[in-house]
C-alpha cells in the first residue's frame, strides 16, 4: 500500500499534538486510503472504526464516519455509540477535555483507555451474545424465555422440529435449566448497564422478528458503504462462528497499531538527550502497552472460542440431567417398590430352602 500519511510534521509545530492527530485522521479516511485498504481487507472500513471515531473526534472530519457511529440516545436505532465525549469516556485524561488535544494531554495514556475500552465492551457484549442475549427487552419474563426458546431451538437445536417450549412445555419443557439461563441473561443485562461507550439498546434488537429482520441485512455485500459492520459482526453473523467478531476486535486492533506507530514516530528521537521527559515517558508507554496487547487480546479470544464450545454442552447436559431426573420420578420411581416386593420375595424363598 502507498504511504499517504506526510512526513514533514515535527515536534515544532503548534498546536503540535493536535496537528499530528489531525493530519493521521484526514488520511485515513481520504477516498485513496480506503480503497486501497478494502482492497486488502473488506471488513475494515475505518469509516466505521469505533477508536477512529473518538481518537478524532476533535478533527474536522468527524463527519465522515459511518451514521452507524453517530452518538445516539438510549434505544436510538443504528446509533452504536453513546457518546463521543473523552471526558465522559476516560474522565481521568483531565487535560485532553479541550476542544484540541493540547500539548499537556497524555496521548499515549489516551489512546491506551480507548482501546481498552472499546475491547473490554466488545468482548463483554460477545460473551453476552454466546450466552444466548440477543434482545434489548428481557425485563419481563415472557421476552426473557422468548430469547431462551429462540436461542436453545435455532442454536442449541432443541426442540428444533417442534413448537415445544423449552422453558414451560409440559411434556418436554426443562424449568430448572430455564432459570439458570435467565440468571446469566439479566446478569448481562446488568453489564451491559453499565457500558460507557457501547449503545447496546440499539446493538440489540427488541424482539425475535426484529432481530431476524436485522440479521438479513447481514447478507448484503461487505464491501457496500451502508454495510452494517457492527451489528454483523457481532450479533448477526453468528453461523459463521467467532471469525467475524475476531476480524471486528483485528480491525479495532489495526487502527490502534496504525495511529500509535504514526505518533510515535514523530515523538522518536535517535539522541535520547533531546527528547522530552514527557515524549520519551510517551513514547515508552506506547511501546511497552504495544508488547502486552496481542497476548491479552489473543488470551481473551481463545477464553471466548472455549466458551462457545463449551456452554452449549453445558445446557445440554443440564437439560439431559432434568430428562434424566423427570424420568425417574414418572416411570422409574413406580417400577422400584415391586422390583424390591419380588426380591425380597425371591430371597426369602433361598434363605428358607
Amino acid at each position: 500500500m502507498v504511504n499517504y500519511f506526510p512526513k514533514d510534521i515535527t515536534l515544532a509545530d503548534g498546536p503540535m499534538k493536535q496537528t499530528i492527530i489531525s493530519n493521521f485522521c484526514t488520511t485515513a479516511l481520504t477516498p485513496e486510503v480506503i480503497a486501497d485498504l478494502l482492497k486488502l481487507y473488506p471488513d475494515a472500513d475505518p469509516r466505521q472504526s469505533i477508536f477512529l471515531t473518538l481518537i478524532c473526534s476533535k478533527s474536522d472530519v468527524r463527519s465522515n464516519f459511518s451514521p452507524f457511529m453517530s452518538a445516539g440516545t438510549k434505544g436510538e436505532e443504528n446509533r452504536y455509540l453513546k457518546t463521543h465525549s473523552i471526558k465522559l469516556l476516560v474522565p481521568q485524561n483531565v487535560a485532553c477535555y479541550a476542544n484540541e488535544f493540547q500539548v499537556d494531554c497524555d496521548i499515549a495514556r489516551l489512546s491506551e483507555e480507548i482501546i481498552t475500552l472499546i475491547l473490554e465492551e466488545l468482548t463483554t457484549l460477545k460473551q453476552g451474545n454466546l450466552y444466548g442475549v440477543t434482545m434489548n427487552n428481557l425485563s419481563s419474563q415472557k421476552k426473557l424465555e422468548e430469547n431462551i426458546n429462540t436461542f436453545t431451538k435455532e442454536k442449541l437445536l432443541i426442540h428444533y422440529a417442534s413448537q415445544q417450549n423449552f422453558c414451560k412445555s409440559k411434556t418436554q419443557g426443562y424449568p430448572e435449566t430455564c432459570k439458570i439461563m435467565q440468571q446469566s441473561m439479566r446478569a448481562f443485562q446488568k453489564a451491559f448497564s453499565r457500558f460507557r461507550l457501547l449503545n447496546v439498546e440499539s446493538l440489540l434488537a427488541k424482539d425475535i422478528d426484529s432481530f431476524k429482520e436485522k440479521q438479513a441485512i447481514c447478507t448484503k455485500n461487505i464491501s457496500a458503504e451502508d454495510y452494517d459492520h457492527m451489528f454483523c459482526e457481532i450479533m448477526g453473523r453468528t453461523d459463521e462462528g467467532l471469525d467475524p467478531f475476531i476480524t471486528r476486535i483485528y480491525t479495532e486492533l489495526l487502527r490502534y497499531q496504525l495511529f500509535s506507530t504514526y505518533y510515535t514516530s514523530h515523538l522518536w528521537n535517535k539522541d535520547l538527550a533531546e527528547m522530552s521527559d514527557a515524549s520519551y515517558y510517551e513514547f515508552i508507554r506506547i511501546k511497552d502497552f504495544q508488547k502486552n496487547l496481542m497476548p491479552t487480546i489473543n488470551t481473551t479470544l481463545k477464553q471466548l472460542a472455549d466458551l462457545q464450545n463449551t456452554y452449549p454442552l453445558h445446557i445440554g447436559m443440564l437439560a439431559y440431567q432434568e430428562e434424566l431426573l423427570r424420568l425417574r420420578d414418572k416411570y422409574l420411581s413406580k417400577l422400584v417398590a415391586p422390583f424390591y416386593s419380588v426380591f425380597y420375595k425371591l430371597q426369602n424363598v433361598q434363605i428358607k430352602s
